[in-house]
């Protein structure tokens, strides 16, 4: 009998302590207890609170994010519940946060908004671009590092290298690469700091910029070794590359502006001059003309909105034969 109740006491004691382990592993309890931080006043809880959240796998926790930095996330203070509220009217209508099932509407004096503070923001948006990382939209996963550029944590690094890892489009790839080595200069080592500093020789992203001028604007005292000033030496090394390519750029741009323009003004020239050596009067009537092309080439644009890069191929003949066209009914119908 012995024998027999000994490995059934046993059984149930893995299960009643398999059923406790799953209980405080439990998705929604975690949840649960992440977002009781944010109903204390002090904003170091709240930003702990936020920090969970956003380590959080579950699916609700973009929600109530977004909710926070919107300023639409309140609780009852009859019974302290979480709720996404909306106005309508004179009440709020409201949506429980965990369970994101609809409650019974609830006017102002019934509510307390969850408040939060510059700080907060920042985190919030660093936090809500992290999660957007793994979208399946390339844009959304573009404007996601946009927003992580701004304000990088460090503890994003771990899913940046996890992002990057499986990215295959090419303009998501370097945004992440960027991403990774500015935080390698701000909380690497002075070896992974020169690396990182080397990898962005001729990014021309404005961050970039702006990373490495403060990084030479730190003063060099404290740094017997010169292991900062080695960083200083590279990062202006790689500051003027992009700023002299920049340079280039600017007059690449200047110039093809300046043809541009001029291009308009030789027709207008050409057109004036055809018109008086035709009828020995000065008509600037061809200005309608070239108005109609660049009308043409407008409205073409309207027509494939879903293809503007490739709309100008088809808008530039368009716009000649518009303008040829109506030039050859005013010589016949008029002149």
């Amino acid at each position: 009998m012995a024998s027999f109740t000994r490995p059934v006491l046993i059984l149930l004691l893995l299960a009643l302590m398999s059923a406790a382990r799953a209980g405080a592993d439990d998705p929604a309890e975690t949840l649960e207890q992440a977002l009781s931080g944010l109903l204390e006043r002090d904003f170091k809880v709240k930003a702990e609170a936020v920090r969970r959240l956003a380590q959080s796998a579950d699916g609700r926790v973009t929600a109530i994010l977004t909710s926070l930095l919107d300023g639409a996330l309140y609780y009852r203070k009859a019974d302290r519940r979480i709720v996404h509220a909306a106005r309508a009217g004179d009440v709020y209508e409201l949506r429980d946060a965990l369970t994101d099932a609809r409650l019974a509407p609830e006017k102002k004096r019934g509510l307390k908004k969850i408040s939060i503070n510059n700080a907060l923001r920042g985190q919030l948006r660093a936090a809500l671009a992290t999660r957007s990382l793994f979208s399946a939209d390339p844009a959304a996963r573009l404007g996601a590092i946009e927003d992580l550029l701004k304000a990088i944590d460090p503890g994003a690094e771990p899913l940046l290298r996890e992002a990057l890892a499986s990215e295959t489009h090419a303009r998501v790839r370097a945004g992440l690469a960027t991403a990774i080595a500015l935080l390698e200069i701000d909380h690497g080592d002075a070896k992974a700091r020169l690396a990182a500093i080397r990898r962005l020789e001729g990014n021309l992203h404005p961050e970039v910029q702006n990373r490495l001028r403060e990084l030479l604007a730190k003063d060099a005292e404290g740094d017997p070794a010169g292991t900062e000033q080695a960083a200083r030496v590279a990062a202006a090394r790689v500051l003027k590359g992009i700023e002299s390519k920049l340079e280039f750029y600017d007059f690449v741009q200047t110039l093809f502006f300046g043809l541009g323009l001029g291009s308009v003004l030789a027709l207008a020239a050409i057109g004036l001059a055809i018109t008086f050596g035709v009828m020995g009067v000065i008509n600037m009537a061809h200005g309608e003309l070239i108005m109609l092309g660049a009308y043409s080439t407008y409205v073409v644009q309207l027509l494939l909105p879903n293809h503007i890069d490739y709309s100008l191929f088809i808008a530039l003949p368009v716009a000649f034969l518009v303008s040829g066209l109506t030039g050859i009914a005013i010589q016949q119908g008029v002149i």
